[in-house]
């Protein structure tokens, strides 16, 4: 079968048990490699085609960009990319901000700096991103921010004055990012520091609670007349005076009134008196 060489386009044709196979050059395909992935049509606007594995691409040129460079790009002083919604977008070239949809302007930050301009009010104001990664309103990379005064991976942003505010990675607080949340653990009575969003958070071994773990179900002590509170495991206890009694020494021996026949109660020293009605006693 491969005596006169089935195979086009420069493919090599080889037996394979009682047929052929053609081995075709990088951009052809099919069966006897007919099918050309870069034909002249391929890749418009002067693109150049290339092909990996079994799909072909175009390299475009200028302005133009698209699957097969079809689309002309309206972003100046930029590249354009389509998004997987197939929406256009203009990536600004480096030193370049957006300032409209369809134009980048120059930064003038600085070599190696970027810049974000108000595309709301298309006015100058701008912050300059900094190669350090400081963001500078409307002043040059060369600033207070240069010799960077924010710590642990803080990022320096400055507003044009000599003074410089600190952005803070967490778990790190403080005017220049110095301070660690849960450093000095403010967790009370073995309670665990962890970092919540920008704060930290306590969990309170039993029975403490608080913000902080400082209270006990003894902290706003819940003993009635006199009774004294003592932790005992992970609750409380009352040890209380005689004569009350109950959880919380909430009751006395007249608590139940005992008194019968319309007799009145009432405590004397550590137990209590009977006063009783006529003719009763």
């Amino acid at each position: 079968p491969c005596t006169d060489n089935p195979c086009l386009n420069g493919g090599t044709c080889r037996l394979e048990k009682k047929n052929f196979k053609c081995d075709c050059l990088a951009q052809y395909m099919g069966i006897k490699c007919e099918i050309d992935l870069c034909h002249p049509d391929q890749c418009k606007n002067g693109g150049i085609c290339s092909v990996r594995g079994n799909t072909f691409f175009c390299q475009c040129q200028g302005k133009y960009f698209g699957e097969r460079c079809e689309r002309e790009c309206r972003c100046e002083n930029g590249k354009c990319r389509l998004t997987a919604i197939g929406q256009e977008v203009c990536d600004c070239l480096p030193e370049f901000g957006k300032y409209s949809d369809n134009f980048c302007k120059a930064c003038g930050c600085g070599t190696g700096a970027n810049c974000t301009f108000n595309m709301e009010s298309f006015s100058d104001d701008k912050y300059c991103i900094c190669p350090d990664g400081s963001k500078l309103k409307n002043i040059h990379c060369e600033s207070p921010c240069k010799i960077n005064p924010c710590k642990n991976g803080g990022i320096c942003i400055s507003d044009g004055s000599p003074k410089t505010q600190c952005e803070c990675k967490l778990p790190y607080t403080g005017s220049t990012c110095e301070q660690d949340l849960c450093s000095n653990n403010p967790c009370q009575n073995g309670g665990i520091c962890k970092i919540e969003g920008t704060f930290f958070e306590c969990a309170c071994k039993t029975p403490y609670f608080g913000q902080i773990c400082e209270k006990d179900p003894c902290s706003d002590n819940p003993c009635l007349n006199g009774g004294t509170c003592r932790l005992e495991r992970n609750s409380f206890q009352c040890d209380c005076p005689t004569p009350y009694t109950g959880n919380t020494c909430e009751k006395d021996p007249c608590s139940d009134n005992p008194c019968l026949n319309g007799g009145k109660c009432r405590l004397e020293r550590n137990s209590f008196k009977y006063d009783c009605s006529i003719p009763y006693s």
